[in-house]
C-alpha cells in the first residue's frame, strides 16, 4: 500500500476527518467553499457535504503543506481512491460512523454535525 502525492513523492497519512464542505455548481463551474457562501447566485445550486481530508507527512518526517489539512483527492494510491479512503476510515472511526449517519436519507446537515475548520488550516 503506497500512497502519494500527484507529484510522486510517498506520503503517510497522520490524521484524517470528514470537513464540511458547499460544493456550488455554477453553468459551467464548479466552486468549493469551506464556510457557507454569503449569496447564492440565482443559476447557482449549493449542495453541503463533508469531504475527507488529511494531514499527512513526507516519509522523511517532514510536513506535507506545512501540517494542513490537505482533501484526499490530491493524493494518489496503488489501489485508487478506496484504499485512501480505507486509510480515512481507519485513522477516524468517529468520522466513519459520523459521515454514515450523515448519508442517511433524513441525516442531519454536514455543518451541525462537523463542525466548521477555519479557511487557514485547510490546504
Amino acid at each position: 500500500m503506497t500512497i502519494s502525492t500527484r507529484f510522486g513523492s510517498d506520503v503517510k497519512f497522520v490524521e484524517a476527518k470528514p470537513i464540511t464542505v458547499w460544493i456550488e455548481h455554477r453553468p459551467g463551474k464548479v466552486v468549493w467553499h469551506y464556510s457557507a457562501p454569503p449569496k447564492k447566485r440565482r443559476d447557482a445550486t449549493v449542495r453541503e457535504e463533508p469531504a475527507w481530508h488529511v494531514r499527512a507527512d513526507y516519509l522523511d518526517g517532514s510536513h506535507a503543506c506545512d501540517g494542513k489539512w490537505i482533501f484526499v483527492g490530491s493524493f494518489v494510491a496503488d489501489n485508487g481512491i478506496n484504499e485512501i479512503l480505507a486509510e480515512c476510515r481507519r485513522l477516524n472511526p468517529d468520522g466513519k460512523a459520523k459521515y454514515e449517519e450523515w448519508a442517511k436519507k433524513s441525516g442531519p446537515r454536514a455543518s451541525d454535525l462537523f463542525g466548521l475548520t477555519p479557511d487557514k488550516d485547510i490546504a
